[in-house]
């Protein structure tokens, strides 16, 4: 598996193909520490990590231009640190998945063959309401779904590991409809209006 990684820390890159060259040696990692780099010409990845301030541009002009240049390539933005807020933003600009920096390699690894299987990624950290964020951090203000019960921070979780309604339901005990009641609710606090808008969140987490 080809995966290209953005990323203006030398540190960081060194370490993720330190890491992966030991933990997953099927990975062929290309580094890329500046924006001019991106010109050349590379293999077509499987796999794009992008630092969320690589080059100190929008990470959304970035998640665009790689779409530009690798059509269907699923992007991983990596980020120092992060909330659901964040991880549905990004998802809906296109990215399909985050992960934070903090990250053990061997989970980074589990989020990469994630998102290559056509799954989005949101850790499970950041769908349990009133937690630290993934730094250890208290976050600055609650997030949207500190307002979800903690049944639906529950749905909400595993619909970010990719589950299905009928794998929710054989996991929680929980009927089919009393699951269906509890996605609308999800929804309509993350402010969605239909399937849709919340395909970043259910239709790219089906498995």
């Amino acid at each position: 598996m080809k995966v290209l990684a953005l990323d203006s820390t030398p540190l960081y890159l060194t370490g993720l193909i330190h890491s992966m060259a030991i933990l997953a040696p099927e990975l062929s990692i290309t580094p890329i520490q500046q924006a001019e780099a991106i010109t050349e010409t590379h293999a077509s990845p499987s796999v794009i990590l992008l630092d969320e301030d690589f080059d100190q541009a929008p990470c959304q002009h970035w998640i665009e231009r790689l779409q530009q240049q690798y059509p269907g390539c699923p992007i991983l933005i990596t980020v120092h640190k992060a909330n659901m807020e964040d991880a549905i933003r990004l998802l809906r600009h296109g990215a399909a998945g985050i992960a934070p920096k903090k990250m053990m390699p061997e989970r980074l690894y589990q989020a990469i063959r994630h998102v290559h299987s056509g799954l989005a990624f949101i850790p499970m950290e950041l769908a349990t309401s009133g937690e630290p964020d993934v730094t250890g951090h208290p976050r600055s203000q609650p997030p949207v779904h500190s307002r979800l019960t903690l049944r639906q921070s529950q749905i909400l979780a595993l619909l970010a590991q990719g589950a299905s309604n009928k794998q929710i339901c054989r996991q929680l005990s929980l009927a089919e409809g009393t699951v269906k009641n509890h996605l609308y609710a999800i929804f309509r606090l993350l402010g969605v209006h239909n399937r849709t808008e919340a395909a970043v969140l259910v239709e790219r987490l089906q498995a």
